[in-house]
């Protein structure tokens, strides 16, 4: 009976063990999930900001060119 319930102890651990390094993977999954979605919102802005950019600078343009000014 103390050997059965001595096996039962060590497999109980070593499920314990197992959901544990379970739960690094998904803990891993997630922040490589959430790095790459960082990354592309991060792409995503630089080019919002580039296309800002340009857009200013032709309504400046326009601005001045209505206004009579020469660039």
């Amino acid at each position: 009976m103390r050997a059965l319930a001595t096996r039962l102890l060590e497999q109980a651990k070593l499920a314990e063990d197992n959901t544990a390094r379970l739960n690094g993977v998904s803990d891993n999954s997630n922040a490589e999930a959430d790095r790459g979605r960082a990354r592309r919102i991060a792409d995503e802005a630089t080019g919002l900001r580039g296309d800002a950019e340009s857009r200013a600078v032709e309504e400046i343009e326009q601005a001045l060119a209505a206004a009579g000014v020469s660039t």
